[in-house]
């Protein structure tokens, strides 16, 4: 999910949700999708997880934490990948990035707290970067992978 004000609504994020399996979202985002779409006060993120998922017959759902992490919850289990403290430059971009290294993860055959755990580490490296596509060199990414 990506909210953006004034380009959303009720009708497309019941679609959205609807039509996906796999559903990544923040938690700002969580708790205004609960209440617009459930009539639902966020009162613990597990919980609330639990509600979105199994009404939406999700496999997995994702919220991300900023530096605090991931938590994720698919239809057998929950869990919580801690995030990275990192010297913020630039957050626009570390949501993009998440997704991308949790799904080069789930590709790769990677299980969803590992492939969260990817995401974390990809949207810590975007986020201590100015610009939202950033230069860097492979070895600079490779290392920051490898820690």
């Amino acid at each position: 999910m990506n909210l953006r004000t004034p380009f959303y609504s009720e009708e497309i994020i019941h679609e959205s949700l609807t039509a996906s399996t796999i559903v990544k979202m923040n938690d700002q985002e969580l708790p205004e999708i609960m209440k617009m779409m459930l009539h639902w006060e966020v009162s613990d993120l597990q919980s609330s997880m639990e509600v979105l998922l199994r009404q939406y017959g999700l496999e997995t759902l994702i919220v991300t934490c900023g530096e605090q992490g991931a938590a994720w919850r698919n239809q057998e289990e929950w869990g919580f990948a801690p995030g990275m403290k990192v010297q913020v430059a630039d957050t626009v971009g570390a949501g993009d990035a998440f997704s991308a290294g949790f799904l080069y993860g789930l590709c790769s055959g990677m299980r969803v707290g590992e492939a969260c755990q990817l995401g974390n580490k990809m949207g810590a490296f975007i986020a201590a970067k100015k610009s939202s596509i950033p230069f860097y060199e492979r070895e600079e990414l490779e290392a920051w992978l490898s820690r």
